[in-house]
């Protein structure tokens, strides 16, 4: 999976967002993808920037 949209059309749905520790570049041309498999099931997390801080990202979680 490439993109957020990619997920969504493949039939992922998103779970929540929270607060992670780690650094996203905010001039970024690509999504952060990774593969997830935990408490919540099968899926991807994706990593995005947060404004306010460098040192925390976003992080949401899509499962099927």
């Amino acid at each position: 999976m490439k993109t957020i949209k990619e997920l969504k059309e493949a039939g992922y749905r998103k779970l929540h967002t929270s607060y992670t520790r780690g650094y996203v570049s905010r001039k970024a041309t690509t999504d952060c993808i990774r593969p997830y498999e935990g408490k919540f099931g099968k899926g991807y997390k994706v990593y995005e920037p947060c404004f306010i801080s460098t040192q925390y990202c976003y992080v949401t979680y899509f499962v099927k």
